[in-house]
């Protein structure tokens, strides 16, 4: 058996915990391992616009046709 202790004083500050948004390095992670759908979730246009000056440098490849 376990006794769950509730009377143990915490300092936390709550303006501290407050979400201020996504790290900006998390976009960089996301695309890494291909995880398109979450990035859009997270950074809507964002990943619009990062997916197209993608694919604008794609250009090192050379063309089958």
């Amino acid at each position: 058996m376990a006794t769950i202790m509730i009377d143990v004083e915490i300092d936390l500050d709550i303006k501290k915990l407050m979400f201020k948004g996504f790290n900006k390095n998390l976009i960089n992670f996301l695309e890494k391992y291909q995880m398109n759908t979450l990035t859009k979730r997270i950074f809507k246009e964002k990943a619009v616009e990062r997916k197209q000056e993608i694919k604008k440098g794609e250009s090192d490849q050379i063309g089958l046709f």
